[in-house]
C-alpha cells in the first residue's frame, strides 16, 4: 500500500508479526487460519488485506478523504474477520487465542481533532469463517470538507490477533423520503377527460439519519430532465392545471447550503401524474370457428392493455351462424366500447379410399398416409407413417384452417420376435472391447456386421438373424469417446545463473482449460501438490507428466516432457599459440555440458571454439547454449608487438613497445627489449613497463626505416624463458 497508509511492514508472502500482505488467499492450513475468499460479492479472484498484528499497537489503515459536503452525515465502515480457527494451536496456550479488536476513528484535516470514534470490541476465533461489518457515523461541520480515517489495533500481542480487512467504505447517509398525495398514493393515473388535475404532495422522510430537513421540489415532463420549481422549498407543494403526464420529486438535505449539491442530498421517489388519452380497444380478430372446436377465451385485457368485460362473456361453439360479442371498458379506462362478430360453421368428415383398417406382417409393405383427403381436406397424421413392426391407431387431424373432424384408422401388425441384446455402454478410445454375442438374450442366432470390433471410433453394428428366424435385423451402437488431445513440446528449458537462481522461467501449456478438463501434473512420477490447471510453470528440471481427464466423458490421456535447467555457460579461453606468433589462436574449452556457440569481441556467433589470426591485445570471448539462456564472457590477452609506429606528434602511435598482460601475471615486468638499426647497432634498451621507444637516439629523431628488436620473455603457456627477434617500421 502507499506510504503512510499503514504502520505495518509489507510482506510478499505469509506475514509475520507486525507485517501485512494483500492476497486472494490465506496460505494454507499450516498456519491455523481460515481458508477464505475476499468479502466483495462477485469479485472474481478478489484480494483483501491480511494482517498479523504486532505486539505493540499500530495503525492498520489510514487515508485522507477530501471534497466532503458541509453539514452532511457520513458512514465509515469495513468488513473484518478473525483469521484464527477455533481449537487450533493458540487455543491451547495459556490464556487461549488473543481476539482481534479494532478501533475506528475520524479526525479533522489536521489529524489532531478527533471527530468520532468507536471500538469493535473483542472479535473471538470461530470454527468457520465469519466476515462481520463494523463502522461508525458522523456529521461534517460548517466549512469542513476533509477528514482523516483510521483503523487502529486494539488487540494485545501474542498468539492470535490475526485478521483480514476488506470492503473499506466511506459514504454519505440520508433519509429515505417518500412523496405522497392527499390520498397517501405515490402516483396517480387519470383519463384525459378528468384534466386539468390538481393535488397536494407531501415529502415524508423516514428520519433514520437526518436531524433536520431542507427541501427543493423538482418537476419533469419526461422523467429524465428535471428542473427546480422556484420558491417550492417547503415539505408540501400544491400542483394544479395538469393536462399532460408530469413527474414530481424533492431533493432533501440537512442544510440549505447542501440541498442543491448532488453529492450531499438525497432524492425522494418520483410521483407520476399520468394523463391517459381516450383510445379504442384492439383485439386479435377471431372471425370463424368450427362447431365443437375449442374456442378462444375473450381476454379481459385488450391488445393495447385496456381492461373491461364482455357480453356475452364466453364464445359459443355450438350455435351455428353469426354471433356478436361486445367489450365494455372498465370505468377507470379511457376507452370506448367495441363489438366483434364470430361465425360458427359445421365440421366435415375426411374420407380416404386408399387407407383402410388392415392387418400386415411385421416387416411387410405398408400404405402411405396421404396429407389430403379424398374430399380435399388437408391435415397431418399422428404418427406420421405406418409402422410395419407395431400395431397402432393413426389419427388424421385436419389443419387449423380446415373445418373438419379428426379421423382415426387402426392398423394391426402381427409382431415378429425381435432379437434382444444387453446394451454396451460408451467406452474411451483404446479401451478393451469384447466381441458381441452371436446369440441374443431371447436365443436368436445370427451374425454381426462389421464383424471386427472397433475400439477407436463410434460404430453401429447390425445383427442379421440366421435363416429360419422371422425377426428383422437390429442395430447396436457402441459409442467411443475420444481421449483428450494433449500435446507438449519434447523439451522445455529454464535458465539459471551460476547460483542456481531462475533468470528466465518457462510455462508448459496444454492449451486446454479447467472448465472442460481435470489436470494432474507429476514431476518424476510424483504428483505436484496444487498443480491442477492447464498450464504449469516448472522451477526445477526433471521429467514432467500431465494427466488430462475430460469432465464430460471421463476419458483420460497423458503425455510427458523433459524440463532441462540450462545454466550460464562455464568455460575457459586460452591463447594456445606462443607469444609473438604470426597467427595467434584462441581456443575455448567449455566446462558446462551442452551444445554451444562462440564469438569474439561481439562478432558473429560460430560453432567452432577456435579463433585464428587474432590481433594483439585484450579480447572478449563469449559462449552461449544454442538452446537459449544467457551468454557468459571471459577476457583473453594476446601477447605481441605493433608492426609500426609514427612518432610525428599527432598523438597516435607515438611510441613503440611490446604488448602483454599485466594481470593476473605481469609478463612485462620480466621482459627485456633491445632495439637495433638495420646494421645491428644497439639504439635502445627499453623497459616494457615504461612508455617504450620514442624514435630518438642520442637526442636526434631517427629516420623512417625498418628497425630490429630482441625481446627476452617468459612464455605464458610453458613458463620457459625465451628470446624473440623481429623488426618493425618507423614512419614519419
Amino acid at each position: 500500500m502507499p506510504a503512510g497508509t499503514t504502520t505495518y511492514s509489507y510482506s510478499s508472502d505469509y506475514p509475520g508479526d507486525g507485517f501485512y500482505t494483500v492476497s486472494n488467499g490465506t496460505f494454507g492450513n499450516s498456519f491455523d487460519w481460515h481458508q477464505i475468499q475476499d468479502h466483495t460479492p462477485g469479485d472474481v479472484n478478489g484480494k483483501f488485506l491480511v494482517i498479523n498484528a504486532a505486539t505493540a499497537a499500530g495503525e492498520f489503515y489510514q487515508t485522507s478523504i477530501s471534497g466532503l459536503c458541509e453539514n452532511t452525515t457520513y458512514e465509515f465502515s469495513s468488513w473484518l474477520i478473525n483469521l484464527v480457527r477455533a481449537g487450533t494451536f493458540c487455543s491451547a496456550q495459556p490464556g487461549g487465542t488473543i481476539p482481534i479488536n479494532v478501533r475506528f476513528e475520524i479526525y479533522d484535516s489536521t489529524g489532531i481533532n478527533l471527530l468520532a470514534g468507536g471500538d469493535t470490541g473483542n472479535i473471538v476465533e470461530t470454527a468457520s469463517p465469519n466476515w462481520q461489518e463494523f463502522g461508525l457515523v458522523f456529521q461534517t461541520l460548517i466549512g469542513q470538507d476533509e477528514v482523516i480515517l483510521k483503523m487502529i489495533n486494539n488487540g494485545a500481542g501474542g498468539c492470535g490477533n490475526d485478521l483480514a480487512i476488506d470492503d473499506i467504505e466511506f459514504k454519505t447517509c440520508g433519509d429515505l423520503t417518500i412523496v405522497e398525495d392527499a390520498a397517501n398514493n405515490n402516483g396517480t393515473s387519470i383519463c384525459g377527460l378528468q384534466a386539468p388535475y390538481a393535488t397536494i404532495l407531501t415529502a415524508i422522510p423516514d428520519n433514520s439519519v437526518f436531524s433536520s430537513h431542507v427541501y427543493q421540489w423538482q418537476e419533469s415532463n419526461d422523467g429524465i430532465t428535471w428542473v427546480d420549481i422556484i420558491s417550492e422549498t417547503n415539505q408540501t407543494i400544491s400542483i394544479s392545471g395538469i393536462t399532460n403526464t408530469m413527474y414530481y420529486r424533492s431533493k432533501v438535505s440537512e442544510s440549505i447550503i447542501t440541498v442543491n449539491n448532488s453529492q450531499c442530498n438525497t432524492l425522494s421517489n418520483v410521483y407520476q401524474v399520468t394523463v391517459n388519452p381516450i383510445v379504442t380497444p384492439t383485439f386479435t380478430q377471431v372471425s370463424t370457428i368450427c362447431q365443437g372446436d375449442a374456442v378462444p377465451t375473450l381476454s379481459l385485457i385488450s391488445d393495447n392493455s385496456i381492461s373491461g368485460t364482455w357480453s356475452p362473456s364466453v364464445i359459443s361453439n355450438t350455435v351455428l351462424g353469426i354471433s356478436t360479442y361486445t367489450f365494455a371498458p372498465a370505468a377507470s379506462e379511457c376507452a370506448e366500447p367495441l363489438s366483434i362478430s364470430i361465425t360458427v360453421t359445421g365440421k366435415e368428415l375426411p374420407t380416404f379410399s386408399g387407407v383402410q383398417p388392415v392387418t400386415i406382417c411385421e416387416g411387410g409393405t405398408v400404405p402411405v398416409l396421404p396429407l389430403t383427403s379424398d374430399n380435399s381436406i388437408s391435415g397431418t397424421w399422428s404418427p406420421t407413417a405406418i409402422s410395419n413392426t407395431i400395431s397402432g391407431t393413426y389419427t388424421f387431424t385436419p389443419d387449423a384452417s380446415e373445418c373438419a373432424e379428426t379421423l382415426p384408422i387402426s392398423i394391426t401388425v402381427t409382431p415378429n420376435e425381435a432379437p434382444i441384446f444387453t446394451p454396451v455402454g460408451p467406452i474411451c478410445n483404446g479401451d478393451s472391447l469384447a466381441a458381441l454375442p452371436t446369440t441374443s438374450n431371447n436365443m436368436i442366432t445370427g451374425t454381426w456386421l462389421p464383424a471386427a470390433m472397433d475400439n477407436t471410433a463410434t460404430t453401429t453394428y447390425t445383427f442379421t438373424p440366421d435363416p429360419g428366424f422371422c425377426p428383422s435385423s437390429v442395430n447396436l451402437t457402441i459409442e467411443v469417446f475420444d481421449n483428450p488431445d494433449v500435446f507438449l513440446q519434447n523439451e522445455y528449458f529454464i535458465c539459471t545463473d551460476f547460483s542456481g537462481g531462475i533468470i528466465s522461467p518457462t510455462i508448459i501449456d496444454t492449451g486446454l482449460n479447467t472448465t472442460m478438463y481435470n489436470f494432474t501434473w507429476l514431476l518424476n512420477n510424483v504428483p505436484i501438490v496444487g498443480a491442477d490447471q492447464g498450464t504449469y510453470m516448472p522451477i526445477v528440471e526433471g521429467n514432467y507428466e500431465v494427466m488430462v481427464q475430460n469432465l464430460s466423458t471421463m476419458c483420460f490421456n497423458s503425455t510427458t516432457t523433459l524440463v532441462t535447467a540450462l545454466a550460464e555457460p562455464d568455460f575457459k579461453a586460452n591463447v594456445i599459440t606462443d607469444a609473438f606468433s604470426a597467427n595467434q589462436t584462441i581456443q575455448i574449452t567449455t566446462i558446462s555440458t551442452g551444445e554451444f556457440e562462440y564469438r569474439l569481441d561481439g562478432g558473429v556467433w560460430q560453432d567452432q571454439p577456435v579463433f585464428n589470426n587474432v590481433t594483439i591485445g585484450e579480447h572478449t570471448v563469449s559462449v552461449r547454449d544454442k538452446r537459449g539462456c544467457i551468454e557468459s564472457n571471459r577476457t583473453v590477452f594476446v601477447i605481441g608487438y605493433p608492426k609500426y609506429f609514427t612518432p610525428n606528434g599527432d598523438g597516435n602511435h607515438e611510441t613503440w613497445n611490446i604488448v602483454a598482460p599485466t594481470s593476473p601475471v605481469n609478463f612485462l615486468a620480466s621482459a627485456e627489449v633491445y632495439i637495433f638499426d638495420r646494421y645491428g647497432k644497439l639504439l635502445k634498451q627499453i623497459n616494457p613497463i615504461g612508455e617504450g621507444w620514442t624514435g630518438i637516439f642520442n637526442g636526434s629523431n631517427m629516420p623512417s626505416d625498418d628497425y630490429w628488436f630482441v625481446v627476452e620473455y617468459t612464455e605464458p603457456n610453458s613458463g620457459i624463458r625465451k628470446e624473440f627477434r623481429a623488426h618493425f617500421a618507423l614512419k614519419r
